[in-house]
């Protein structure tokens, strides 16, 4: 028997595995793509964070950041999706915690260390103008 338009049944059943297997290879396409994405981004916003703090991270800790930042950079220019989604667990947890403690330490700096002077508007008289 012919189905649609003149095809045999192993023609449309060799079509079928095909777009079965086109399906698994757009999707691990799609996967590395936006693990990449992620990764790159999250180097880019470690990069910046590291800039923001660096009075308040160690040598140590700029050190360590940026070797995982580099590791996360490798993996995806590997593009092995089970390496970078590992890389990019590791740089988060260990970033989290760090800045975490960095961002304590500023805000306690500045509310501590930046009070503005007390005493009023001196040299700095704010009259309306009418």
């Amino acid at each position: 028997a012919e189905y649609g338009g003149g095809l045999s049944q192993d023609e449309i059943e060799r079509m079928r595995r095909d777009a079965e297997q086109n399906r698994s290879k757009d999707e691990e396409k799609k996967q590395a793509a936006e693990a990449t994405n992620t990764a790159e981004s999250q180097c880019y916003e470690i990069e910046k964070s590291i800039d923001t703090y660096k009075d308040q991270l160690s040598d140590n800790e700029k050190n360590e950041l940026t070797t995982l930042v580099s590791e996360l950079r490798s993996a995806v220019s590997s593009g092995n999706v089970d390496d970078i989604k590992s890389k990019s667990q590791q740089l988060t947890q260990k970033s989290s915690s760090i800045f975490e403690r960095a961002y304590r330490d500023k805000m306690n700096n500045q509310s501590g260390g930046n009070s503005p002077p007390q005493g009023g508007t001196e040299g700095g008289d704010f009259k309306e103008s009418k």
